[in-house]
């Protein structure tokens, strides 16, 4: 379970380095091609998610380890026979009667 967690971890990097990555381009761009080189106004979105990419970065093991919990949480559910209907609830017994 720890294997998919660090999968799940990895996961959230690449979108958070795809989120830093596509921005950055375009407002470079943009900066580029308007203002020709004057005052650097991308780094302002870059900070800020490059703020995100780091926090994932070095979220890791929160990260793995809610995926596990998670992970175990669903094969708990998933293992748990069902109840047959009026088993579980005392009305339905009831009027099952």
């Amino acid at each position: 379970m720890r294997t998919r967690g660090a999968r799940k971890w990895r996961k959230d990097v690449e979108e958070s380095f795809a989120a830093f990555l596509v921005p950055t381009i375009i407002c470079t761009v943009i900066w580029i091609a308007v203002s020709g080189g004057g005052f650097f106004w991308p780094a302002f979105p870059m900070l800020f998610l490059g703020i995100n990419l780091v926090k994932t970065v070095v979220q890791r093991e929160s990260v793995i380890e809610r995926e596990v919990l998670r992970l175990e949480e669903q094969a708990a559910k998933d293992a748990a026979p069902e109840l047959p209907a009026g088993h579980g609830d005392p009305d339905q017994t009831r009027e099952g009667r």
